[in-house]
């Protein structure tokens, strides 16, 4: 062997046994893995922010209670309308050949009923002068009755059908922006929703919130809201008794000051009343599995990590809000946590806030 192979191995060897002799390595010679953590914060005081959706305090809904084929679309979401405004057209010719039909139908009535009203009146002549029977004028009067009753029926039928012909022009029924228009030209059933106008005069914000938030939050309660780089006031008028099946229950505010457009989405900002078991964690430890539950991945003692099931409240920037078997200066694991196992010892590193 010569000389340089010789050094070459020595080397090598030596390198092979500083690996073996590293300090990092556990006793049972399985490195401990490095977790980027973070402590356990009382929501005491904490600020929680909802997504809201801003709605007009009055809502109108244009529709015809005939339907018919939709022939002119005159108007689109986010138009700015005023009252009477023409938005869409229908095709008139089966209304207008409805009244042509009712018009007849009420001239002919018409007839009858003159034609019935002058033998009442002959024959209560002939009865005052005793040719007529009483039997005989009581069934004129009656038939006379009954024609006055068909040609009422028919003016009837004939206003409706005029109506009928009104409404395939749809018109907007208040001032206010389109906020839907869930039809094309196409078919429009009876009764269906053709616009939805938000009204100009007032503002509401729905926001679906957490069920501990909602239950702490009283009618009155002045809330702030940011839109764009707007902000503006609000007021909690009322929360809905029933879950609304979106994880919390339907809160209502009335806009008290700002202009936020309706249909368009503002952060409430609502200040949390202290809680029992409500703690914030990094929004980054909450893990979510595949049936929908939540947990964190907690350091336990001897730096070995556990799972514990929490249930997400609230967010607000890149923290959440929770509730669960946590307490304040507990470790949470904030980066990694989905390739980390429970039970696995790891070495904490404090993350930088």
């Amino acid at each position: 062997m010569s000389k340089s192979s010789l050094i070459t191995v020595l080397c090598a060897a030596a390198l092979l046994q500083a690996c073996g002799s590293s300090p990092s390595a556990s006793v049972d010679g399985d490195p401990a893995k490095t977790a980027l953590v973070s402590e356990v914060q009382d929501s005491a005081g904490a600020e929680a922010i909802a997504l809201g959706k801003v709605r007009a305090s009055r809502l109108a809904v244009v529709s015809s209670e005939q339907g018919g084929r939709i022939i002119e679309l005159l108007a689109n979401v986010g138009d700015r309308v005023s009252a009477g405004q023409t938005l869409a057209r229908l095709d008139p010719t089966p209304a207008r050949l409805r009244e042509q039909q009712a018009g007849a139908e009420l001239q002919r009535a018409e007839s009858v009923a003159q034609e019935r009203q002058r033998n009442a009146t002959r024959l209560a002549a002939l009865h005052r002068d005793g040719v007529a029977t009483e039997v005989d004028l009581e069934a004129a009067e009656a038939e006379a009755r009954a024609a006055r009753a068909v040609r009422d029926a028919a003016a009837a039928g004939l206003m409706l059908a005029e109506r009928d012909l009104q409404e395939t022009v749809l018109r907007a029924p208040i001032a206010g922006v389109i906020a839907a228009r869930p039809i094309d030209l196409s078919m429009l059933a009876p009764g269906a929703a053709a616009f939805e106008i938000d009204g100009e005069d007032g503002r509401r914000i729905h926001a679906i919130l957490p069920t501990a938030l909602a239950d702490a939050l009283q009618p009155g309660t002045r809330v702030t809201f940011a839109y764009g780089q707007d902000v503006g006031a609000a007021r909690l008028t009322g929360v809905s008794a029933r879950d609304s099946g979106a994880g919390g229950r339907e809160a209502v505010f009335v806009v008290s000051s700002g202009s936020p457009p309706p249909g368009g989405s503002v952060d409430l900002r609502l200040s949390r009343v202290p809680s029992d078991g409500v703690h914030v964690v990094p929004l980054a430890a909450v893990l979510t599995d595949r049936r929908g539950q939540q947990a964190v991945r907690m350091v336990g003692p001897e730096n070995k990590l556990r799972d514990v099931p929490v249930r997400l409240l609230a967010t607000r920037g890149d923290m959440a809000e929770v509730t669960g078997r946590l307490a304040p200066g507990q470790l949470v694991v904030v980066a990694g946590a989905e390739f980390l196992q429970a039970g696995t010892t790891v070495r904490p590193r404090v993350a930088q806030r």
